[in-house]
């Protein structure tokens, strides 16, 4: 049997596992044989301290191997409520009593009289051990009857597993080495041999059973740290195969036709001599990346990072030049409408000088001048159109669309890029160019894998003259600060954000809300300015009047959730302050404060720390006080809340690893995908149908096609 047939057949074709106990696995996420050949123990007991009863020393963890003299219901002074198991035990130098609170049925009618236990625990005056482990010895026979399987726990290093409530530790065991002892032997060469010989890595069969079954020399602690060469053969394992469903799938991307631009001509050179300054050296290489892309007859997918402030806009219509001088359409789709005609108002800007104009498309458009934008579409016009979600409503068909920019998109996850070129390739045509832009700093090393099917441009240098935002940690009895900031900042002409982690007020939480704190400013501290309030409960029209309001000068401060994060560019705005900063993270809190300063005055940012926050969390906020470089605080972000809450695993598409850790395996993570890349080389020397299938067995053994939808790879 194939190991992906072996790995997906449900843990009902498992000994032991019937309907009942199969429910009871599922509620944890246990389905299949993969499931549970996958679940690793999340530490290990090391059970070879063997003593014997006369040599015990209480507080010292030991294994004893004894014979039950007698089991016993013993009371509390609550009566049932407070009642538990007794057992007296013996070996040839003494006896020793074991106590469990609870679990009466269980123990009582599992044990007797005259069985030989292998006892688990720490020691106690007595001797006495409280709620240890206990195991029959090999070949004993419960009281229900069963003989265990032949496999004793006495003078062993022991694997403890996660489970779900109502299953034993012993019964996890027993479950998971069955499974493994039955299945892993499908996995035998799961890896190319090559790829296993250049990292030294054990055959993926080994590694699950040293895992599941550590040998008696195995040393713990680098069992529980997850440092064995197992556990290192099993993550690369698991990176090489999700990295080569991404090279699949880049590969058939680009083994589509695309459009060969040439290079940069006349309207990029004159876009050049207009800008009123010069391109810094990260913008002059990422355009230079772009160029070279758009020049090959393959389709471009690249994602362009950048710093807020960067000049990400000023790269994408370079780019969006050479499309259009070659006669193609250019769509540039963002989020929200105030993006949408923000980045008009910047393209347009920077294009009138070439007597060119960006159309608008967005659902708040009038019906007269929606028509008039379709038509222009319709017709193949080359023009830059800017819009919202709208671009890709049905109806909206480009004919000759050559370039898609997609910005401020980085919610959205591996598998959900450049779809948007795919209703407007002719079929049997070239498709267009995509380019993904986003201004949240992601390590270079996460980025591999949370955009692992595209290539990835770093915008990683501010423009000359663009100051740092000036930023303080302040207490919850230093709140007035900033506040009293704010209120200068707006007697000065400039205007302010506001900041909170939650729309409404809540006992549990305790903490502060946006509603109750807009309306405790315009009464209290801020009284006098023009306060407003923006969340995301409100209608989409009604958040963008009031942030066209704001950006108009027509508000002085906008109290807000996290709405305002991505792409908001109100120049004028030149403080932010951040209630409750601890219950963000770093690479949000440095999104949020570069919405501030972006006029070319000095821009200033306030976090409020929550009153009852520790101590670790003011240092980490303080990171923020000395550290201006968004990667820099992503890197120092990651180490401290790991992937899935430095991006929000669900929003952006995180792979969910069963053995790999992003932070503890980041030098596998390269190797991965150049082994990745290079197998898949290999592999373009076989007939299509057999790369196919062995790309897919690759993708499927770890559940990606399931998982993430690594599907119509090849």
């Amino acid at each position: 049997m194939g190991a992906v047939a072996a790995l997906r057949r449900p843990l009902t074709d498992l000994a032991g596992v019937g309907p009942k106990r199969a429910r009871q696995l599922s509620r944890y996420g246990l389905r299949t044989i993969g499931d549970l050949v996958y679940h690793l123990p999340f530490r290990y007991e090391d059970r070879r301290n063997v003593k014997t009863i006369a040599a015990l020393v209480p507080d010292e963890s030991v294994t004893i191997v004894a014979e039950i003299v007698h089991v016993r219901e013993r009371w509390g002074r609550r009566g049932r409520r407070d009642r538990g198991v007794e057992m007296q035990v013996r070996d040839e130098t003494g006896v020793a009593r074991l106590v469990w609170f609870h679990h009466v049925p269980y123990l009582r009618d599992r044990w007797r009289s005259g069985m030989r236990a292998s006892v688990y625990g720490r020691v106690e005056a007595g001797p006495r051990f409280v709620h240890p482990e206990i195991e029959p010895v090999a070949g004993e026979v419960e009281g229900d009857g069963d003989t265990k399987p032949e496999v004793t726990v006495r003078g062993h290093v022991l694997p403890v597993y996660g489970k779900p409530g109502g299953l034993g530790a012993g019964l996890m065991r027993r479950l998971a080495h069955s499974a493994v002892a039955t299945f892993a032997s499908a996995l035998r060469e799961a890896l190319p041999a090559a790829v296993t010989a250049r990292h030294g890595l054990l055959d993926v069969a080994d590694a699950l059973t040293h895992l599941h079954l550590p040998p008696d020399d195995a040393d713990v602690a680098q069992l529980d740290a997850a440092a064995t060469q197992a556990h290192r053969t099993l993550a690369f394992d698991e990176l090489f195969c999700f990295q080569l469903g991404l090279a699949s799938r880049r590969s058939a991307y680009r083994s589509d036709p695309g459009i060969a631009f040439g290079a940069p001509g006349a309207l990029p050179r004159a876009l050049r001599a207009h800008l009123p300054f010069a391109l810094t050296a990260a913008q002059e290489r990422v355009a230079a990346e772009i160029a070279a892309d758009m020049a090959a007859a393959l389709p471009m997918c690249r994602l362009v990072q950048g710093d807020v402030g960067s000049g990400k806009t000023v790269v994408a219509v370079l780019a969006a030049l050479v499309a259009l001088e070659a006669g193609y359409q250019v769509a540039l789709m963002v989020p929200t409408e105030v993006l949408a005609e923000q980045h008009t108002d910047t393209c347009a800007e920077l294009l009138r000088p070439l007597g060119l104009r960006p159309l608008l498309l967005t659902g708040g458009r009038t019906a007269a001048d929606r028509r008039r934008v379709l038509e222009a579409i319709r017709a193949g016009e080359p023009a830059l159109v800017v819009g919202t979600h709208a671009l890709v409503q049905e109806g909206v068909v480009f004919p000759r669309l050559g370039l898609a920019i997609i910005d401020e998109q980085h919610r959205f996850g591996v598998l959900q890029r450049a779809r948007f070129h795919a209703p407007h390739a002719p079929r049997g045509g070239a498709r267009p160019d995509v380019l993904v832009m986003t201004a949240t700093p992601i390590p270079r090393t996460l980025a591999m894998t949370v955009y692992g099917d595209l290539d990835v441009s770093y915008l990683d240098e501010l423009p000359p003259g663009r100051l740092p935002v000036v930023t303080r940690v302040l207490s919850e009895v230093e709140r007035h600060v900033a506040y009293d900031a704010v209120r200068q900042v707006v007697a000065a002409g400039r205007q302010a954000f506001v900041v909170l982690p939650v729309i409404e007020s809540s006992a549990t939480t305790g903490l502060r809300a946006a509603t109750a704190t807009a309306a405790e400013l315009r009464g209290g501290a801020l009284a006098g300015c023009r306060v407003a309030l923006v969340h995301g409960r409100m209608q989409g029209p009604e958040k963008d009047e009031i942030m066209r309001s704001f950006k108009a000068g027509r508000v002085d401060v906008v109290v807000s959730t996290t709405v305002i994060e991505v792409g908001i560019d109100v120049p004028n705005a030149t403080a932010i302050v951040v209630e409750h900063a601890d219950r963000f993270g770093l690479a949000q809190l440095h999104q949020l404060r570069g919405r501030v300063g972006r006029g070319g005055g000095e821009g200033m940012c306030c976090l409020i720390a929550s009153p009852t926050c520790a101590a670790g969390a003011i240092d980490r906020l303080r990171v923020l006080e000395t550290v201006h470089d968004g990667f820099g605080i992503a890197e120092a972000d990651l180490r401290i809340r790991g992937p899935g809450e430095f991006l929000g695993t669900r929003q952006a598409g995180l792979p969910e690893f069963r053995v790999a850790s992003l932070l503890r395996d980041v030098h596998l993570v390269r190797a991965a995908r150049e082994e990745a890349d290079r197998h898949l080389a290999m592999l373009r020397g076989l007939g299509e149908a057999q790369r196919r299938r062995l790309v897919l067995e690759a993708v499927r053994r770890h559940g990606w096609a399931d998982r993430i939808g690594l599907v119509g790879v090849g």
